[in-house]
């Protein structure tokens, strides 16, 4: 398949720092009928984070939607903080993601935040940053994500007594919704990023690519939804579209994050048309995939693999700066992100925004990355990276020896989930290679063998001893 080609990303001014503080205003009431998107040629410049490791969070998603605005966004009447001023606001339900996935290219292109809210009314703390940005029923655009049965009629009523002027992007489902998003939203961008609807993570990593590297002449690509390895008709129809029109030779036209994208885009693939796939073994493989393809800079956004609402926020912000989001564990920082995280920061990263709190990104997460931005490796302190506490080394860390089974120990299934049927787990002891964890967490001894981990979901990463 051929690959990418070259052309120079955009790089958006960098912009604005982590000042947090709550949200309060008064709601004022006016009526003003729907509008349309804000042109691409209008440009906001967003201040850069500070330098070091911060976190930006509040006491639920909603709070942290807010938090994260706060940090970027200036008050509507004008402040002294450096903030950029919003120009419109993209609002998404809160309590799951479908809908929601589609909108961190549209808050780009749109320049203002991405605010979640309660399905059935709008969040209150979430109100009150509307007002604030925005000022109070000056007519200022806001565009909701999903249907009604996504974001009530009664959150958009309330807007619009608010005297806002609200634009719905919706279809009868996920993927319909995300065709409306780039073809009414983003004006039918020349450049689409496919990413599975079936979850979240890849879709939400894609957002700051399709606002940053995959942006035409400051027109973000849109993101668009695969069924897991499939195409709905209509999203089918739009994709070999895009296909197409590339050209000979020109991969960039359509981009699939994630290897279930990846199958789905190649059922359209015309012959002799590529397209461009970014994949890794998981989400978070396939997160520092999508950030390999940023240029050199100094910011990089963080935030758990294990839940969206902080990642696709927080991902609205990244996408501002024209930076990459990277996922992580709650409890460890894997190693493909850290690596990686430890290459960026000696190629001009100095700072890392944290989105979410100690409960979805941990401590222990925290101090990896302030140990990878004083120069560290971001080693965890118990030096195993994730694998479990065991007497023998044994770690994750992608640093050390291989594990072959001559150095196995034989009590290891009594630290680790072995392959096999306890308590003797012959599968396992049966095995021929080195040490290698499976894709579903399990280990297995054929690790560079063929047909290792052909039960478990395919090899993840070696087992490694210091």
């Amino acid at each position: 398949m051929a690959s990418r080609t070259s052309r120079p990303p955009r790089v958006p001014a960098l912009l604005a720092a982590c000042g947090i503080a709550a949200a309060t205003a008064a709601m004022a009431t006016a009526a003003h009928a729907g509008t349309a998107p804000l042109s691409a040629a209008s440009t906001t410049t967003v201040p850069a984070p500070a330098s070091g490791v911060s976190r930006v969070y509040g006491g639920d998603r909603y709070l942290t939607g807010v938090q994260v605005s706060r940090s970027q966004w200036a008050d509507a009447a004008g402040d002294s903080t450096g903030r950029a001023k919003a120009q419109a606001v993209v609002l998404a339900r809160g309590d799951t993601f479908p809908d929601a996935l589609s909108g961190v290219p549209l808050a780009a292109k749109v320049h203002g935040p991405l605010l979640l809210t309660e399905p059935t009314a709008l969040t209150g703390a979430t109100a009150a940053e509307i007002q604030r940005v925005l000022g109070p029923g000056a007519g200022q655009p806001v565009y909701i994500l999903g249907g009604t049965g996504a974001v009530s009629p009664a959150v958009e009523a309330q807007l619009v007594r608010d005297g806002y002027a609200v634009t719905r992007y919706q279809g009868s489902n996920r993927y319909q919704t995300a065709l409306d998003v780039a073809r009414r939203g983003l004006g039918d961008p020349s450049h689409i990023v496919v990413a599975t609807g079936d979850g979240y993570a890849d879709a939400l990593t894609a957002g700051p690519f399709a606002a940053g590297p995959d942006a035409v002449n400051g027109v973000p690509a849109a993101i668009v939804l695969s069924d897991g390895q499939s195409l709905d008709p209509a999203t089918a129809a739009y994709v070999s579209g895009k296909l197409v029109a590339a050209g000979p030779g020109d991969c960039a036209a359509v981009t699939a994050v994630g290897g279930q994208a990846q199958a789905a885009v190649h059922s359209v693939t015309p012959p002799g048309v590529c397209d461009n796939p970014l994949a890794g073994a998981d989400r978070y493989a396939t997160a520092v995939a999508v950030a390999q393809q940023f240029p050199a800079g100094p910011a990089v956004g963080v935030a758990t693999g294990g839940g969206f609402a902080d990642a696709l926020t927080g991902g609205a912000a990244m996408a501002a700066l024209g930076r990459p989001l990277v996922l992580t564990a709650s409890a460890v920082l894997g190693d493909n992100p850290r690596q990686w995280l430890v290459g960026a920061h000696q190629n001009g990263v100095n700072a890392t925004v944290v989105f979410g709190g100690p409960t979805a990104v941990g401590n222990g997460v925290f101090g990896q990355l302030q140990d990878i931005a004083n120069g560290g490796q971001g080693l965890p302190s118990d030096g195993l990276c994730g694998a479990p506490n065991n007497p023998y080394g044994f770690n994750y860390c992608g640093a050390g020896a291989e594990v072959t089974k001559t150095q196995v120990p034989g009590d290891i299934c009594s630290y680790f989930s072995c392959i096999g049927s306890a308590p003797s787990h012959e599968s396992f002891w049966n095995g021929v290679g080195y040490l290698e964890v499976c894709n579903d967490g399990d280990i297995s001894l054929s690790g560079g063998r063929s047909g290792a981990c052909s039960s478990h979901g395919g090899e993840d990463h070696p087992v490694w001893k210091r």
